[in-house]
Order: structure tokens, then sequence, then C-alpha cells
């Protein structure tokens, strides 16, 4: 009777040592876990530049595989919910610095078409007007993206006034040349003379409007 018993307690012993190995483990586990976390959490009181959000997001993406793996419980959801929170103050940090882009991207535009005297000008501006037209078009909807899509197109107007002025001075007139009267127009020196109407009836008097 003695032999069973002494058994007994050897198993109880080794059950005993394997669940206190288990705990262990499973508390170390969450330590690792919970210091992934709070770094990510850290790394996020500064996110004014991309090398930051990209830290950030780097340190968020180990926490959430050590988070994942945890057993099911109080603490896991209590990291996970803080991890939530990380995520959505990166995405705001990223919204925010490619607004701050595209708004420093079309005051530079704006800043431009000041002085549109030559094509030179005129060729820098529409670069820094498509500059900024790319950085706006890939903002989220919202006031901010309105804002600047209508102050990109007062440069957008402004590069075509100015394109218009150095093309020079047109004359428009009407001709019979080609057995009917149309619509053409040419250069101030008579050259680069196009069509503009072909019809069966009468184009003639030809003007210009603002």
């Amino acid at each position: 009777m003695k032999k069973p018993l002494l058994w007994v307690l050897i198993i109880s012993v080794i059950s005993v040592f394997s669940l206190a190995g288990c705990k262990a483990e499973i508390k170390k586990e969450v330590e690792v876990a919970e210091k992934a976390v709070v770094a990510a959490e850290e790394a996020t009181v500064n996110l004014s530049t991309q090398e930051l959000i990209d830290s950030a997001q780097a340190l968020y993406y180990t926490a959430l595989p050590l988070v994942t793996a945890l057993e099911t419980g109080e603490v896991k959801d209590d990291l996970i919910a803080r991890l939530e929170t990380v995520k959505t103050t990166i995405s705001t940090a990223k919204v925010l610095l490619d607004e701050v882009a595209a708004t420093e991207a079309v005051v530079s535009a704006e800043s431009a078409i000041v002085d549109l005297s030559t094509q030179e000008l005129v060729d820098m501006v529409t670069g820094l007007y498509n500059a900024a037209n790319d950085l706006v078009a890939k903002l989220p909807e919202g006031a901010v993206k309105v804002d600047l899509t209508a102050r990109l197109v007062v440069v957008r107007d402004a590069i075509g006034k100015a394109s218009g002025i150095l093309d020079g001075p047109k004359i428009a007139f009407a001709s019979y040349r080609d057995g009917n009267w149309e619509i053409y127009i040419m250069d101030a020196d008579g050259s680069n003379q196009r069509r503009l109407t072909e019809n069966d009836a009468y184009d003639m008097d030809p003007c210009f409007s603002p």
C-alpha cells in the first residue's frame, strides 16, 4: 500500500512543479508583451516626422503578435485596447503630416504665381502646381482637402491666364479661301493661321470675349 501512495506523492510534486513552471512562463510572456506595448505607447508621444511615425509603427507591429499570443483574459484585453489606441494615434499623425505637406506645397505654388512674366516661370509654377495637386489628391475627404483644392484652382487659372498672354496677341478673321466663309485665327505677325469653324453656314464677324 505504501508504494502506490509514494507514486501519488511523486506525481503530485511533479504536477505542482509543472504548474509552477507553466505559470512562470505565462507571467514572463505577459511581461514581455506589456513591455512591448509600453514601448509602442511611449513612441507615440512625438510623431512629428515620418521617421518617428515609422518607428512607432514598427514597435506597434512588434507588440501585436506578442499580445495576440497571450491567453484570453483581462490582461490580454487590456493590452489589445492599448494597442488600438496606439494604432489610432499613428493613423491620425499620418493624416496630419500629409495635410501639412500638402498645405506647404499649395503655399509654394500660390507664392510663385506672383511672377509669371516668362515661360520659364510659368513652367516652374506648373511643376509646383502638379506636385501640390498630387499631394492634395491623396488626402482623405474633408474640410482641409476641399480648401486646398479650391486654392489650387486659383493657381491653375493664373497659370492658364499667363500662358495665354505669353502666347502673344491673336487676330481672328473671316476668310472665303475654302469656298465658304469660315473663322480663322493667327498670330499678330500673320503666322500660325488655323481655321476654327467648318460648316456650310457663313461664319463671319469674329470677336474675342474676356
